[in-house]
């Protein structure tokens, strides 16, 4: 039987949008090591942390590949500790697999 008291529950956040949509995630390592350290106080309450990224079409400042090239700098600043997960607007065939696993990323968040 599963328990679904408090006990049991386990919480997960939206990475800020000053991150995903406002930095891209580009120079915004201050504001995710403060997101970091404020929701790791949750400890064993903390379930993954929420990346959702706006869509990379014509009308977006930032294109697909830019933005791919963006977040392969961004993976390896992802604590090992914690769970991560993402969510993309982008419609596009295969093209997220392809940035959650770039090269030289050994973690699939």
């Amino acid at each position: 039987m599963v328990r679904t008291d408090a006990e049991n529950c386990v919480f997960g956040c939206n990475v800020l949008q000053a991150i995903t949509h406002d930095a891209g995630p580009v120079d915004c390592d201050d504001q995710f090591l403060e997101l970091v350290n404020v929701m790791s106080r949750m400890k064993h309450k903390l379930g993954p942390m929420l990346f959702q990224f706006p869509c990379c079409n014509r009308k977006s400042p930032v294109r697909q590949r830019e933005f791919i090239d963006r977040l392969r700098g961004f993976l390896p600043k992802l604590p090992a500790e914690l769970r991560f997960t993402h969510r993309n607007r982008e419609q596009g065939p295969g093209w997220s697999r392809n940035c959650w696993t770039c090269p030289g990323n050994t973690r699939s968040p």
